[in-house]
Order: structure tokens, then sequence, then C-alpha cells
């Protein structure tokens, strides 16, 4: 899968391969037409900031490579087919997946914008209004889950893909070292790692400084629908993990009505702590250590499961529908 900065872009590229009685044969196929957008532009700084969002990675953990590069990308999605089209519809993506190569030449993230506001006002914003206290749901924000999402990407790229287990110092990849873990342990890093970058962004200037409630809000919010999309899923997963430790930690609580409180200032701390111990756990492909994790805030708190049925009349996801718009199903 690949894009240009042409003005309208198109991306097609395999999605599975199954089995080595398929060797070389592609099992599917996906292709998205994007329309370049002029957020592109407003967003480029973020690029010169990489380096000390590099440094500022969270834990006890090794040195990352050295000059790792990338590329930000806004874009309008025109048109979807494979299995672009099918199941839960992407609002961002780092390219390539290949790690030697992520590494070697760098990574392109791509916003598709017209996806998240998609998501935003049908089923984010309402879902908000029916899990949050009253006095927080103007804090549940476009621009706070937007800046998130492009966060979260930059940590997929602002990561070490590789690490050394073998006494002749032979490396092997992060997605190697945690197996059937690394997807769950990896979005979880993301979405921790997108909060600490936002926070150092805005005392930085580059936010203003009321970005950090609003996107504390707006990410337990976001875990909430991620939540719904199963146990199969490694976002959901990750949610539940992040939902149950703020529940535990104290930064989120429910009131007598059931409704959500998230106290941002505890939060925040609570997000450093985190976030240390999993980009700890990738940066040394702690495999044991990610199963710790995973069993200890895997579980639903009961104080999130009681408002799931609070939900159910909501749509879980988009159905692309291309005759200009999208419409949620």
């Amino acid at each position: 899968m690949a894009a240009t900065d042409s003005a309208i872009d198109i991306a097609v590229g395999p999605y599975e391969i199954y089995g080595d009685e398929l060797l070389g044969v592609k099992a599917s196929y996906e292709a998205t037409v994007m329309i370049r957008h002029p957020m592109t532009e407003q967003l480029a700084h973020f690029e010169a900031v990489a380096p000390e969002l590099e440094r500022r990675l969270p834990g006890s953990v090794e040195p990352a490579e050295a000059h790792r590069r990338f590329a930000v990308g806004v874009y309008d999605v025109a048109f979807a087919a494979g299995m672009t089209n099918m199941g839960g519809k992407a609002i961002a993506a780092t390219l390539p997946n290949d790690e030697k190569i992520r590494s070697e030449v760098g990574a392109r993230l791509l916003l598709f914008r017209n996806v998240i506001s998609a998501k935003f006002e049908p089923i984010l914003k309402p879902l908000g209004a029916r899990v949050l206290r009253s006095d927080q749901l103007a804090l549940v924000r476009e621009d706070a889950f937007l800046y998130h999402t492009l966060l979260h990407e930059m940590a997929h790229a602002l990561s070490t893909c590789f690490v050394k287990r073998d006494r002749d110092g032979t490396a092997t990849s992060i997605n190697e070292a945690l197996g059937e873990r690394y997807a769950t342990i990896e979005e979880c890093r993301a979405d921790l790692l997108s909060m600490v970058f936002l926070g150092l962004l805005a005392h930085h200037g580059y936010f203003p400084a009321d970005i950090k409630a609003a996107a504390a809000v707006t990410f337990v919010v976001n875990s909430m629908r991620s939540l719904r999309f199963g146990a199969g899923d490694d976002y959901s997963r990750g949610a539940a993990i992040v939902l149950s430790y703020f529940i535990r930690e104290g930064s989120l609580r429910a009131d007598r009505e059931g409704n959500l409180c998230v106290d941002p200032e505890k939060m925040e701390r609570d997000v450093q702590k985190l976030a240390a111990v999993f980009q700890e756990i990738t940066t040394n492909g702690d495999y044991k250590a990610a199963g710790e994790v995973m069993e200890n805030f895997g579980s639903i708190p009961p104080e999130i499961e009681r408002l799931r049925t609070r939900l159910t009349d909501l749509p879980v996801d988009l159905e692309f529908i291309f005759d200009g718009s999208a419409a949620p199903g």
C-alpha cells in the first residue's frame, strides 16, 4: 500500500497472505482513493518536532534508531474497495508495515479527515452524552480526537522496531518477540504515548492549554467506542486495559448515576506511568510482561460494563456509501 503527494492519491495493496500453500498468492486486496486535504500543510510542523518527542519516550528503554523519518499526509477518502470497505473503517494508517523498511527509510502517516469527522458526529459525540457526567460533555471535541489520532500514528512510527535477543546480537522484530500479544500491546502503547506527546506539545505551545482536559475526556469516550468492537478486536482489548487501569487508579470514576467523570490532571500522571510500562515491554520484547498486563487489566470493569447497555441503539461504526457521503451503520 502506498501513497504519493499528488492531488488525488491511489493506494492499492495486499491485505493478507494465508499459509505456505498460498506463498506468493494474495488472498485479498484493499484499495483506497484519497484526495489530499489542505490540512497536510498545516500539520507539516509535526515532522520537525518528531525528534524531540522521540527523545521523550517514557520508560527505561534502549535508544531508538537514529534519524528516523516520516511524513504526515491528511486526506479525504473518496472511494474504498476490497478489505478497506469491510468491517471497521480506519481513520488513519502508518505505512509501510515492514519493520526493516520503516527503520531504514522511514514511515508515512495518513490521516483520513472525512472519516474522522464522520465517526465523531454520529458516534463519538452522542456516545459521550450517554456515558459522561453532564459538566464534562463540552470536553468531547473533534480537534482532540483528530490530534490524538495523529499522535497515535506518530507513536507507531517513533518506536524501535527490533529487539536484540540473541548472544550474537541478532535482532528480532518486536512483532515476532511479542507474538499474538503484539497487536493489543502496540495499539495500547500508541494510544497512551499519543496522550504523552499531546501533553508535551501543549506545554511547548503547539496546542492551546485547554486541549489537555479535552483530550483526556475524549480519549475515555473514544476508548468506550473501541470497546464496542468486541472481545476479539485488538483496539477493544487495548481499550479495556486503559479503562481498567484508570478506574483502578482513580483518574476515572462513576458517579451515583453511573456516569463517568474524568480527573484530567490525575489521568495525565496515570497515562505517563502506564505508557512507561508499555514502552518498556515493547522495547525489550517482553512476552511474559505483556501477558501479565493483559491478564491484570484486560477485564472490563463493572462500572464500564453497566454503561454498555446505554449504547445499544448507537452505531458501532460506519458503512461507506459512495454517492458522496459516508453514513453511520
